[in-house]
């Protein structure tokens, strides 16, 4: 019997096609990424190089993306999910989506074929907390296909079903712009989200001025630079105090110079003290 491995092996080629995707300015093509399986659950890794962006692209199966480590902003139909360490995004079937690497990332993908999974309740859109989606999907993976059973397969979708439901009600998700000046600087706030006070700067690497990058930001996004910079910083913390980082470190690294100056934006958007999230990891 082929071990899973192999299997994956085999499919390689159509899972790397799906992942590159089609061309951005056309309608993405629909494709079926055969798997072998009966069932059609099957769990992949692959690692994206920094500023690695795949190009638009749909599939019938539905997936699950969590991301080990790196920065992902992954963009699903026309909404962009900031995906951190140790979360996992929901792509509903034949959604188009692309995926970009603002740091090196090690990514996981489960892809169900919904004929056969017709009965798994939708998971909720954007990004959610999964502490234990990397341990169940690598043992998935390691596993042959003779030990793996559709009551196993079901159980780990359960558990992660389960950490979804019980996440804090903050969806991580931050709109990315179109134009391609903004696109620049929203993703270099990605990378050094502690620039999110060097306007002139940011705006030199979008190629304008501060002025027209705060235009920018309310014509293609339709909120201030200083609404978006803050959902995004409060998104990199929730990702830093969930590694246990103190949360005068996190204020300090996110470019803060009082720690009471971040907890009141923290606690302003989350509705929770940093502590407060922190203790919940």
């Amino acid at each position: 019997m082929q071990t899973l491995d192999a299997a994956l092996v085999a499919m390689r080629p159509r899972f790397e096609r799906a992942e590159r995707g089609w061309m951005a300015d056309a309608p993405p093509a629909m494709t079926k990424l055969s798997t072998g399986r009966q069932d059609n659950f099957v769990v992949t890794r692959s690692e994206m190089r920094r500023d690695q962006t795949s190009r638009w692209h749909r599939h019938i199966e539905m997936q699950i993306i969590f991301l080990h480590d790196g920065l992902l902003s992954l963009t699903i139909d026309d909404r962009s999910h900031l995906v951190t360490p140790g979360h996992a995004v929901w792509i509903p079937s034949t959604s188009a989506h692309q995926i970009h690497a603002s740091k090196p990332s090690a990514v996981m993908s489960a892809y169900l074929d919904p004929m056969q999974w017709a009965a798994v309740a939708p998971f909720p859109m954007g990004s959610f907390i999964a502490p234990t989606a990397g341990v169940l999907l690598e043992k998935l993976l390691n596993t042959s296909p003779e030990r793996r059973s559709r009551d196993v397969d079901e159980a780990v979708l359960t558990l992660l079903q389960d950490e979804a439901a019980d996440e804090l009600p903050l969806a991580l998700t931050v709109p990315m712009p179109k134009d391609p000046r903004l696109l620049a600087v929203c993703r270099e706030l990605l990378r050094a989200p502690q620039k999110w006070q060097r306007k002139a700067e940011l705006a030199a690497i979008g190629g304008m001025s501060v002025r027209t990058m705060s235009r920018l930001f309310q014509s293609d996004l339709g909120v201030t630079y200083s609404e978006w910079a803050q959902d995004m910083l409060v998104h990199r913390a929730i990702a830093m105090l969930q590694q246990g980082m103190p949360v005068t470190t996190v204020a300090f690294d996110l470019g803060y110079d009082s720690h009471s100056a971040f907890t009141a934006m923290f606690r302003r958007l989350t509705g929770r003290s940093p502590s407060e999230w922190r203790e919940r990891r």
